[in-house]
């Protein structure tokens, strides 16, 4: 928006963005429900809704009867919404409807947490409407999501489809110094699917292009999977970025530090109240570890002063 209005933009640093939104989009749909789900889920389409006008022509074509009276923003807090039944906690969609071809076709899910996104009653997609939406994805893959490309469905046909990828930013490239920073196990906005992809668009323009003016710095501040992950680096320079003045190893080692001291804290707070370690780090990791770990980043990355191109 800046941009176009010919507003200088000295610095950006987006934190745990989901920039691959219909590819988001797509995996959330097609099973692996992301933590959080049933907070956004609601937000996001009343706000595609907005723009667009065509999502659905009322809430009770998109969420169930149990919820599709629920006023949104609210005063009330998220809890406060589940309790008074106006929100379900976790579960997005029905857990194993019968006689649905279409849905029959998706793989198991492979975040090991999907399980809590289904349920029985209390879920908050209809299940047509989820249907109508798989059989277009199916129909009219994402390119990411098929493992053939890193770029959005050419064509979709469903509308909520349309509208997630209007709002992709997957070809978008920065002009200004920019921080992408996240986290690999975040399971509220999939790390690999939405960062990592941007990461390699980006980099893949800078090849293509050598005089493309790009300074972008990739930092992913959980380093306890590094052994898992040998092929993924934790911190990537694309473009101008190994310029920068900031002191790039000894801000990457605090940061990644303290996340560590960070997620411990949240285990053993965690363990005094009787919650399994798992649990604790889930409700936390996006929120709070990332958010805090990237906050620190970005305070770092920002006193490097940039001058306005």
């Amino acid at each position: 928006m800046f941009e176009k209005n010919d507003e200088p933009v000295t610095a950006i640093a987006p934190l745990s963005g989901p920039y691959a939104l219909a590819a988001f989009g797509d995996a959330i749909f097609s099973g692996n429900v992301n933590i959080g789900a049933s907070r956004f889920a609601p937000l996001l389409a009343s706000g595609l809704q907005n723009a667009y006008g065509n999502v659905y022509n009322s809430t009770a074509d998109i969420f169930t009867a149990n919820y599709a009276d629920t006023q949104l923003p609210s005063l009330l807090s998220f809890g406060e919404l589940v309790a008074a039944n106006k929100l379900p906690d976790n579960a997005l969609f029905e857990k194993d409807p019968e006689n649905n071809p279409t849905l029959d076709l998706l793989p198991a899910p492979t975040v090991p947490f999907a399980s809590i996104g289904f349920a029985d009653d209390n879920y908050l997609i209809k299940t047509d409407f989820r249907t109508a939406y798989v059989a277009d994805a199916l129909q009219n893959p994402d390119s990411l999501i098929a493992m053939t490309g890193a770029l959005p469905a050419a064509n979709p046909q469903n509308n909520l489809r349309k509208a997630l990828k209007a709002n992709d930013l997957r070809g978008y490239v920065p002009k200004m110094p920019t921080l992408l920073c996240g986290g690999n196990q975040d399971p509220t906005v999939f790390y690999d699917l939405n960062t990592s992809s941007m990461a390699a668009i980006i980099q893949r323009s800078v090849a293509q292009n050598p005089a493309l003016t790009v300074n972008v710095t990739v930092l992913d501040v959980d380093a306890t999977t590094a052994n898992d992950r040998p092929n993924t680096p934790n911190v990537q320079l694309i473009g101008q970025a190994s310029m920068n003045q900031w002191n790039i190893n000894s801000v990457v080692t605090s940061v990644q530090s303290n996340f560590v001291q960070n997620l411990q804290r949240v285990i053993d707070a965690g363990a005094q109240q009787g919650i399994p370690a798992s649990v604790a780090v889930l409700g936390n990791y996006h929120g709070g570890l990332v958010s805090t770990a990237c906050t620190q980043a970005t305070r770092e990355f920002f006193n490097q002063e940039f001058k306005p191109a």
